[in-house]
């Protein structure tokens, strides 16, 4: 399959009139002339490298169906940080695997259609995340989500969601699971938080992620930990250095309270940051420091977080949040610029995946990842862009979207139709609790 790309972000800036030769999956050849074959499609719009989400629960759109009612039963919207992930704990064990697959298939279809190819979902239910990424096309990062629940402020020994497991063999189901053929999905570990687990299985956690070479995706850095670090007596970076999690197989989510000096110890151990400009700044806990992890030499992709904090799943929204959020903050229009803004959404977030030699950017060698975006200018890509802006969406050469309609639509609407058949049955649950 020929692509002539009447606009192009390469590695090496903003093109026009490129042609690109896409064969079994991957890019061929870069030209600025015709290929040899009649099968030239022409994308009149703006080409670049698919979006990258970098941490997301693709699971909990559920909650943004039956938010009515679970205001109605928990006040839940005048509650913070702790007290309102209590409020959604007390649900997600009423969740099936049907349910989470329906739901996670519906996100994974909104992320498509508005640009996105890959995302670091962080949730339960792996085995139908991973069928989920090969169904609709989208790659994801299945990071089972492991935490201990507590009693007055004390850990249980009891897993969420697995109550009858322990993490030796929560952490063997993860090394299964990444020895399967995939496909699309790549596997990591879903340490919650410092402030979810005890010291014990963040030690655990770490020496099993050296062994096996399987990412770790945590929550990290956020106002929620400070209680714990005045216990421990120390600070989040030091905190999990001490445990050896801080190395090169780290994605940290959120990152609202690290330092200047964080950034430095992040950059030489290798981590990487999940920033989620428009949830952090929405429930006011903080920006992170953009500036400083970018010098720092970090690699910050751009995170919606869950579907119930951040409304809209459109990765170009929270751009256009995050890049007003940081020049506002830092009293420059400039300081997050229009390039800076597709490196965060494309070539970083791959990092942040660990997929950053697959795809990320359009070059040789490369998967055929990306997407056609009808603006009439690059800043406009980055700040109007909607849904029904992206006419093109391709994913190790296969066309998920074209002229503007998923071409899966079939899939879409059998998921569509289970998901609220879960949303139905779940708000009678909620009703009758």
């Amino acid at each position: 399959m020929n692509l002539n790309c009447k606009h192009i972000y390469l590695p090496d800036g903003f093109k026009d009139d490129v042609y690109l030769s896409i064969e079994d999956g991957k890019i061929k050849e870069i030209s600025d002339k015709p290929g040899g074959s009649a099968n030239t499609l022409t994308l009149d719009g703006f080409v670049m490298p698919g979006c990258v989400n970098t941490h997301a629960h693709m699971g909990m759109k559920i909650f943004n169906e039956l938010y009515q009612s679970l205001n109605k039963r928990t006040q839940i919207d005048g509650k913070q940080g702790i007290d309102w992930l209590n409020q959604i704990w007390g649900y997600e064990p009423k969740f099936t695997p049907e349910d989470v697959y329906a739901a996670t298939c519906m996100t994974a279809y909104e992320m498509i259609s508005s640009g996105t190819i890959a995302v670091a979902d962080h949730y339960f239910f792996p085995e139908e995340v991973i069928k989920t990424s090969n169904e609709t096309g989208l790659r994801i990062l299945v990071s089972p989500a492991i935490f201990q629940t507590k009693k007055n402020g004390e850990y249980t020994g009891n897993y969420f969601m697995n109550p009858d497991r322990d993490i030796d063999s929560l952490l063997a189901e993860i090394k299964d699971l990444s020895i399967t053929n995939l496909g699309l999905a790549k596997i990591a570990i879903g340490a919650h938080s410092i402030y979810m687990l005890p010291r014990n299985d963040l030690e655990k956690i770490a020496k099993f992620s050296e062994r096996e070479g399987i990412p770790v995706h945590m929550h990290l850095g956020e106002s929620q930990e400070i209680k714990t670090l005045k216990e421990l007596g120390t600070d989040s970076i030091s905190y999990v250095n001490e445990l050896g999690l801080l190395t090169e197989r780290l994605l940290i989510a959120h990152g609202t309270i690290l330092t200047q000096e964080d950034a430095f110890r992040i950059a030489s151990a290798g981590s990487k940051i999940a920033w989620c400009p428009f949830t952090n700044a929405r429930k006011g806990k903080g920006l992170i420091k953009y500036k400083e992890m970018d010098r720092a030499g970090v690699p910050v992709g751009l995170a919606t977080d869950g579907n119930i904090s951040a409304f809209s799943m459109n990765l170009f929204r929270h751009m256009s949040y995050g890049v007003t959020l940081v020049n506002c903050h830092e009293g420059d229009m400039s300081a997050i610029s229009t390039e800076d803004s597709f490196k965060i959404l494309t070539i970083n977030g791959a990092r942040c995946l660990g997929l950053d030699k697959e795809i990320g950017s359009i070059e040789v060698g490369k998967s055929a990842d990306l997407i056609c975006v009808k603006q009439p200018n690059p800043t406009d890509v980055i700040h109007s862009t909607e849904a029904n802006d992206v006419d093109f969406v391709m994913v190790a050469g296969r066309v998920l979207k074209q002229e503007g309609k998923l071409t899966n639509g079939d899939h879409y609407q059998k998921v569509r139709r289970l998901f609220r058949d879960s949303v139905s049955r779940l708000e009678e649950m909620i009703k009758n609790d």
